[in-house]
């Protein structure tokens, strides 16, 4: 019977053994080089890679044009997919970019606080989250005054990272003249950005630009929660969500 029973772990030992060696040879040899000759686009870099062992594929994280892309990895290294892979109605791969954001995120929280150009803070609040915004961002035009709304009524502080996108070629200077203009989140409201530009304002959107790089920010509105966690539009759930 012990003998058996021997036998038998010996055997489960082996059968994990193998899976676990199989499950990482998934990846194996899926590096950089290798994605950018099998992509017509130009990968930057791998933010993070992982086998997939019951899909039998290697899911990276990686940056294209700035902006985070999931792709999979055939398990024979034929094929490249690239987007999004569902499995029971949920992205496969958000789970990991959650991680890789976070992450980011503990790395360039001082830079990101050096890059804040104004703050909303209504009275009693004790949390804050951070905005990434446009001056020439329609959207965010559409929803700042419900934003701030949310934000007097939950009590939360509003930490504004002006962030122009190259779309917008107005946008940059409009943000470097609030800056020198002492910008508040009222003239923000009400799509003010006074004063002339200046140095200060000139690094201080270059900061902007700069930590949204580092932390793939490649749209506007993206909120950041205190952890790391963001969302990309605004809604009252998605914001309150990132807060916890």
């Amino acid at each position: 019977m012990i003998l058996r029973m021997l036998i038998a772990g010996i055997a489960l030992l082996s059968a994990v053994s193998a899976a676990s060696a199989e499950s990482n040879g998934l990846c194996d040899g899926v590096t950089k080089d290798f994605l950018n000759a099998k992509l017509p686009f130009a990968v930057e870099e791998i933010e993070d890679k992982q086998a997939l062992k019951d899909m039998r594929l290697c899911q990276t994280v990686v940056r294209i044009r700035g902006e985070q892309v999931a792709t999979y990895t055939t398990s024979d290294k034929s094929g490249v997919l690239i987007g999004n892979l569902y499995q029971n109605k949920k992205v496969v791969a958000e789970k990991a970019v959650h991680s890789v954001n976070e992450k980011a995120f503990r790395r360039n929280e001082k830079a990101l606080n050096n890059a804040v150009a104004f703050t909303y803070k209504p009275s009693g609040s004790k949390k804050y989250i951070y905005l990434f915004t446009d001056p020439d961002c329609h959207y965010c035009e559409k929803v700042k005054a419900e934003i701030q709304q949310w934000a007097f009524e939950k009590k939360v502080d509003v930490r504004v990272v002006l962030f122009p996108l190259p779309m917008h070629p107005a946008a940059k200077e409009k943000s470097i003249r609030g800056i020198c203009g002492s910008m508040t989140f009222d003239h923000y409201v009400r799509a003010e950005y006074p004063g002339q530009s200046c140095k200060a304002g000139e690094d201080k959107i270059a900061a902007s630009i700069d930590v949204a790089r580092k932390l793939a920010v490649d749209a506007t509105p993206t909120f950041i929660g205190p952890k790391g966690k963001r969302a990309v539009g605004f809604s009252r759930e998605s914001v309150e969500k990132i807060l916890q």
